[in-house]
């Protein structure tokens, strides 16, 4: 598992359009944008330590990615 300060390097390195908003030791925060084939969509990525790393079934063992904008239509197709 990847530190806090390992995970922004390698967004930094990899996301480089993604802007950098919070970064403590349990958790960083990004804002960017994603070129879809119709759209662009900003979105918010939320990184954070599990609580118990040795909980696999902890809510924080992957990245939360929020679409922001624009609102998605649930049970939409495309």
């Amino acid at each position: 598992m990847k530190t806090v300060a390992q995970q922004v390097q390698a967004m930094h390195r990899y996301w480089p359009g993604f802007e950098l908003a919070e970064q403590t030791a349990e958790q960083a925060i990004w804002f960017g944008s994603l070129a879809g084939i119709e759209r662009t969509y900003r979105i918010v990525v939320d990184y954070r330590l599990p609580l118990d790393q040795g909980d696999r079934s902890c809510r924080w063992q992957f990245p939360v990615v929020r679409v922001l904008s624009p609102s998605l239509d649930r049970g939409s197709t495309h």
